[in-house]
């Protein structure tokens, strides 16, 4: 397969990836900061990610299209921000050391999830010019190509995919994080562990990256699958809108045998009754349960804990709280809503369920 790039360059890249669903604005409006800071950790990065793949697809299994790999990358860093809004990342340290590191912490939730990705083509593609053959390990593709004067190169997909190295995720950040990096220490730390974060890294930042980047592949995937299986019902909803709700599943398939006759996918086998409770608790939402942990460390305070009041629908707990702990109000509600917590907003005030209201809050709810 030719790929021929001279019409294509890093910038015009960037803006198709950032134009599909409105990624850009989106991105611009969650990172809410100046310009200047959104051109240095936003806008430069997603650029220089571009130059790392050029048009290469990511897979075969998913972002399988030209330029794919520049697009799982956005999509990844714009799903890490979405979830690390919901996160509290420094719910130990005082309020005004909270409110300087929580943004820091959604920068570099972009910036982890934008990377972990950027050394899947050269896994799962062969790509050369004239015999010569690229791998993510000499830097970008772009400045490969420049140095040996190509403006078309041809890619194979390998007919079994390369082992996955993290270190290899590590090195194709260096060429795609700003230079000097500007965060906190601790930010910083917790950045470099988050780039395609191992499965036993438990940081919270790690965590988050991990499940948003699993997330948009699952998103793709299942898009991909609805395609080949009923390309005239194929979904018509956006990225964003697949990674919030999830896709519908597919009808079952109907096929028929030699013999004539019809079978069907067998049905999903219903959960023991006995592992109802465990299940659930796997479902929970990391962000969410991460959100109810957090809540409960702080009404450990007595300061805190006179501030919460159980009500005939659930726990009081003020607004303020979230913003001492350096969280969004409106995305930790959001966050609630979708999980079915929040039962109501009464001005400074939110009401959560009597269920989720007893981990924050574990005592007797006495006469309400």
């Amino acid at each position: 397969m030719d790929f021929n790039d001279s019409g294509i360059d890093p910038e015009a890249l960037s803006k198709a990836v950032l134009d599909r669903d409105d990624l850009g604005r989106r991105i611009e409006a969650m990172a809410a900061v100046d310009k200047a800071t959104y051109m240095r950790f936003f806008h430069e990065p997603i650029r220089a990610a571009a130059a790392m793949n050029l048009a290469l697809p990511a897979s075969r299994e998913h972002h399988s299209e030209p330029g794919g790999a520049l697009r799982l990358a956005v999509e990844s860093g714009w799903a890490s921000m979405r979830l690390a809004e919901q996160a509290a990342f420094a719910a130990t340290e005082p309020a005004e050391r909270r409110r300087k590191l929580e943004p820091q912490y959604r920068i570099a939730a972009f910036l982890a999830g934008l990377c972990s990705r950027l050394a899947l083509p050269s896994l799962a593609l062969e790509v050369s010019v004239a015999g010569a053959r690229w791998f993510c390990a000499m830097g970008p593709l772009l400045g490969w190509m420049e140095a040996v004067r190509a403006r078309q190169y041809e890619i194979t997909w390998r007919a079994t995919p390369l082992p996955h190295e993290r270190a290899l995720s590590g090195f194709c950040a260096a060429f795609v994080l700003p230079k000097p990096l500007d965060l906190d220490q601790r930010v910083s730390i917790d950045l470099f562990a988050a780039i395609d974060p191992a499965p036993g890294q438990d940081g919270a930042l790690a965590r988050v990256v991990r499940e948003a980047v699993a997330r948009v592949e699952d998103a793709d995937k299942k898009r991909l699958a609805m395609q080949y299986r009923a390309p005239e019902k194929a979904p018509e909803e956006s990225f964003v809108d697949a990674f919030e709700h999830g896709f519908q599943q597919p009808a079952p398939r109907t096929e028929v045998t030699a013999a004539g006759s019809a079978t069907r996918d067998p049905p999903a086998q219903k959960a023991h009754p006995d592992h109802a409770a465990a299940d659930e608790e796997r479902r929970e939402d990391p962000a969410c349960a991460d959100l109810l942990r957090t809540l409960a460390r702080q009404a450990e305070r007595p300061e805190v804990r006179n501030k919460l009041s159980w009500e005939r629908d659930g726990l009081s707990v003020p607004l303020s709280l979230l913003g001492d702990l350096g969280l969004s109000s409106e995305g930790a509600l959001l966050l609630l809503r979708r999980a079915g917590i929040l039962v109501k907003k009464d001005g400074r005030r939110f009401v959560i369920s009597e269920k989720a209201g007893a981990r924050i809050l574990p005592q007797a709810r006495g006469n309400v």
